[in-house]
């Protein structure tokens, strides 16, 4: 199964304004099942956190955020059809008071439904304040690019997504690990890892858990890739990108 993850701006999503929207056929939120079956339509999150829900999708699919002002709210999503677990963030910084995630089937721009998410402001909130029990793993982690600065990779929402970002503290991409059921798996970090110039972020999964599959966005791969970061050291193996 080939994970995509997408974000706002040239991130993991992409901004659709409402022109965009113009001249399409707009279902009401969850009213088509046929073609996409969430296990819920109207989510309330707070700034800083995420959700996760089941997806039955007919067909591949696509995803886009509507109403969205920080560059850290996002989904994680397959991108295929099938059921599945996608999860919903909304950023620390973010300001709107509601975004709507869209779904639509990939070459078929009509067929579209979407979430609706309330947004609700907490002054806790923020990226890596939920992290892994001391002991266990690392929030946060240092990651030097061939430029010589050094940026960071960061647990966010319920430590099942990492958010690397660059010296200036610029999220560039976002991934998660899926099981063989395709939900997200929680995360532990370590010291990134460099093997001949190659980097590597170190990633675990916990004990008794089987990782399957790396969700994350071909732009975002593109974006670790070009500054030298060829994948995970997964649970003690070297995985490249998918």
């Amino acid at each position: 199964m080939k994970s995509i993850l997408r974000k706002t701006g040239s991130m993991l999503l992409g901004i659709l304004t409402a022109t965009m929207l113009f001249g399409m056929t707009v279902c009401a939120g969850g009213s088509n099942t046929d073609i996409f079956d969430f296990g819920e339509t109207q989510l309330t999150i707070e700034t800083g956190g995420s959700a996760s829900i089941s997806l039955r999708a007919e067909y591949d699919y696509s995803c886009y955020v509507v109403g969205a002002k920080s560059k850290e709210t996002y989904a994680v999503i397959s991108g295929k059809s099938g059921s599945q677990t996608i999860s919903f963030h909304i950023g620390s910084d973010e300001t709107a008071k509601s975004v709507a995630f869209w779904f639509y089937v990939d070459d078929h721009s009509g067929l579209n439904d979407y979430v609706s998410v309330d947004i609700k402001q907490s002054s806790a909130s923020g990226l890596g304040s939920r992290g892994i029990a001391d002991g266990t793993g690392l929030t946060q982690a240092a990651v030097t690019f061939p430029d010589a600065t050094t940026g960071t990779v960061v647990l966010t929402g319920n430590s099942n997504v990492c958010a690397v970002s660059d010296a200036a503290g610029s999220v560039l991409a976002a991934f998660g690990v899926a099981d063989s059921s395709g939900s997200l798996l929680q995360l532990q970090l370590g010291n990134t890892v460099s093997v001949g110039g190659i980097s590597y972020l170190t990633v675990n999964t916990g004990t008794g858990t089987t990782a399957a599959s790396i969700a994350i966005q071909s732009t975002d791969r593109q974006q670790l890739v070009v500054r030298g970061i060829a994948g995970l050291y997964l649970n003690g193996k070297y995985v490249l990108w998918p």
